[in-house]
């Protein structure tokens, strides 16, 4: 089975030499447990161990506590005198888990080291409490980056031209695979990040492994993870935030809408984020207070699930939603690169002015505005001016360079 390198690896990596727990959160079938099996090929099988706790058998016996795996560990025969690497898959199935990392990380880190991985990131950080202060590190991993999408689909030479980050991108070498990056590109717009639907060729077996996801993640294993009163309504709900994708989110009209209470319509919202399939973009405001009381933006994390709660695949050429396509890919691609230090927001005043996304960097908000022709970038220069932001970046379909174009700093090809 060949598994390929995910942007998350060698953070991962990085971190086996401390104690600390290390949690990997994602949806299902994001590709977790192939990242659980790369980094146990490169640290070396005979020095790992995998346990997948959606089997009952495996499950039964961590829920008899650390001591009981410890008894059992030695009753294997591993030496004493050998730190093992403990890989445990789909940590949410077990109760305790927060107690049992505990006393791993507290009582046996001389023996091993934890790295687990989760679905659900609200069942799992309310199983954390404070007990595991200090001792884990929190990882998300996403559908794939468009770069991790080049080399899944083995274009090796275009991901070295792609370099690490914008500032190494070699740009004049680029520009002969326009073509097929531009190609290359709409696949990855219409049908998204999930590894297994890049490594299929058939847009019909694509939209299938979509639909599938859906069904099996997003409207049973949600539902029965947390409390759903009302299912069509959280059905509903869905299919809302595929159409109102980059638009505001008014709680108390979608309320109406779907015959709920909006205080439930915010509740099923944070499920769905707490799930990695939506995230919250919030207005920018010096002012932290009055950011909270406005509303957010949502988008939904994978473009392909976007497009298949809209059972819409059309070439991008033909779509009369290929802007806010363009600007949910690019929404996408800012967010899961996002580091610690990072926030990302969008930016609007009261007398209509609007960039699409902020990227504050320390001292630092970076603005990028998404176009899907030529327009006007008024208000993209209105908040450099006010931010004094160090470039500005404008997304546009119809272009293909990159560099000074009038008072704006960068013009992105829609691939980059």
């Amino acid at each position: 089975m060949n598994l390929y390198r995910r942007h998350l690896e060698k953070t991962v990596v990085d971190q086996l030499g401390n104690r600390r727990a290390l949690f990997i959160l994602g949806t299902r079938r994001v590709g977790k447990t192939s990242l659980l099996k790369r980094v146990q090929d490169k640290i070396n099988e005979e020095k790992t161990l995998y346990f997948d706790l959606e089997n009952l058998n495996t499950l039964a016996l961590f829920k008899r506590g650390i001591d009981t795996f410890m008894n059992w560990f030695d009753a294997q025969g591993y030496p004493k005198d050998k730190r093992f690497i403990l890989f445990l898959d789909e940590i949410q199935y077990l109760d305790e888990f927060s107690n049992f990392v505990k006393l791993a990380v507290d009582h046996h880190s001389d023996r091993m080291k934890l790295i687990l991985s989760g679905s659900s990131a609200a069942q799992i950080k309310y199983k954390f409490r404070d007990s595991l202060a200090g001792r884990k590190f929190v990882y998300t991993l996403y559908p794939l980056t468009f770069r991790e999408f080049l080399i899944f689909k083995n274009e090796s030479r275009m991901v070295d031209l792609l370099g690490g980050d914008k500032n190494s991108v070699q740009h004049e070498s680029l520009a002969f695979f326009h073509d097929k990056l531009k190609s290359l590109y709409s696949e990855f717009l219409l049908f998204g990040g999930y590894p297994e639907v890049a490594l299929t060729d058939s847009q019909k077996d694509k939209v299938n492994i979509l639909e599938e996801l859906i069904h099996s993640y997003v409207l049973r294993d949600i539902r029965n993870l947390f409390t759903i009163e009302h299912i069509d309504a959280f059905n509903k709900l869905t299919q809302i935030i595929a159409i109102q994708s980059g638009q505001l989110f008014n709680s108390q009209s979608i309320s109406k809408e779907i015959g709920i209470d909006y205080r439930t319509v915010n509740k099923y919202l944070q499920i769905l984020s707490d799930t990695f399939i939506v995230s919250l973009l919030k207005p920018l405001f010096t002012n932290k207070k009055r950011e909270l009381k406005k509303m957010p933006k949502v988008y939904l994390l994978d473009t392909g699930i976007r497009n298949m709660l809209l059972s819409n695949f059309n070439p991008i050429n033909l779509r009369t939603d290929r802007g806010e396509l363009l600007e949910s890919g690019v929404f996408s691609a800012l967010w899961k690169r996002l580091n610690t230090l990072e926030t990302l927001y969008y930016w609007r005043t009261r007398d209509g002015k609007e960039v699409d996304f902020v990227l504050q960097k320390g001292v630092d908000y970076i603005p990028f505005e998404v176009k899907k022709k030529k327009t006007a970038v008024n208000h993209l220069l209105a908040f450099s001016v006010l931010y004094d932001s160090p470039e500005r970046n404008l997304v546009r379909f119809d272009e293909e360079k990159i560099g000074q174009k009038g008072k704006v700093s960068i013009v992105y090809p829609w691939y980059l």
